[in-house]
């Protein structure tokens, strides 16, 4: 996805090009109103994912010696199948949260509900970005233009009236 980050007249105006449906999706923030800019790191918990998988693992090996009965029984064929595919599926998903990268979020927060934030890998870019915003909260005739690769975390939520809304819209 493609987030343009730009100030004109005192106004800052971050839109995104959605896909589907395709679109323009527009924020506007008075500049006057935006009370903090901050870029902050997002690493993966990397200690976590592998305690995660160490404790894991040691219940798979506790359920494998309890089917056994005990002491040296063979395992019946389809629990250590079983039991080696689940320790297939731990080791895959620890090693994507290991190799998973760092982003870097640009978020503008404001004196009322609204916010805006940004993800990218970039992280001098969300520098450059960051500053260039609190540059223009000192100066009215500040003018700036970023365009910005990123992508989509987590789902996409969109209400749309009424009262009582729940669930998601998949795209």
């Amino acid at each position: 996805m493609e987030t343009t980050v730009q100030v004109s007249r005192k106004i800052l105006w971050v839109t995104t090009r959605v896909p589907s449906p395709p679109g323009l999706e527009t924020m506007v923030f008075p500049l006057d109103n935006v009370a903090r800019v901050t870029v902050t790191p997002h690493r993966p918990d990397r200690m976590r994912a592998l305690l995660k998988f160490l404790v894991l693992m040691v219940l798979l090996r506790l359920l494998m010696i309890l089917l056994s009965g005990g002491a040296g029984e063979a395992v019946p064929d389809v629990a250590g199948g079983v039991a080696a595919a689940v320790a297939v599926g731990l080791t895959v998903q620890l090693l994507v949260v290991v190799t998973r990268r760092s982003y870097y979020v640009l978020l503008v927060e404001t004196t009322g509900p609204p916010f805006a934030r940004l993800y990218s890998r970039d992280e001098q870019l969300m520098q450059r970005v960051g500053a260039a915003i609190v540059a223009a909260l000192d100066n009215p005739q500040a003018t700036f233009h970023y365009r910005i690769e990123h992508f989509q975390i987590g789902d996409t939520i969109k209400l749309i009236g009424g009262s009582g809304n729940t669930g998601k819209v998949n795209q």
